[in-house]
């Protein structure tokens, strides 16, 4: 899901269901970073969107967790 605001902000959105914190390994971050430049690359976007991840629990901490500049858990969404 993209979403556009208006501060000129794009948040590509990852969705995950889990029913513990989502991981992000090492395949899931090049995913991740493959996805936003194909975007990027595509739209012609001046700067890099922010990766956000919807995930049903949150998104656990680790090595690769560091790419999502936000987390929205189903908590949150359906508040």
């Amino acid at each position: 899901m993209v979403i556009e605001r208006a501060d000129k902000i794009v948040n590509l959105c990852e969705i995950k269901y889990s029913q513990t914190p989502y991981s992000i390994d090492k395949d899931e971050y090049q995913k991740l970073l493959n996805r936003r430049e194909a975007f990027s690359k595509e739209t012609g976007l001046r700067h890099s969107p922010w990766i956000t991840m919807i995930a049903s629990e949150g998104l656990s901490q680790g090595m690769y967790s560091d790419i999502a500049q936000g987390v929205v858990t189903k908590d949150e969404l359906f508040a």
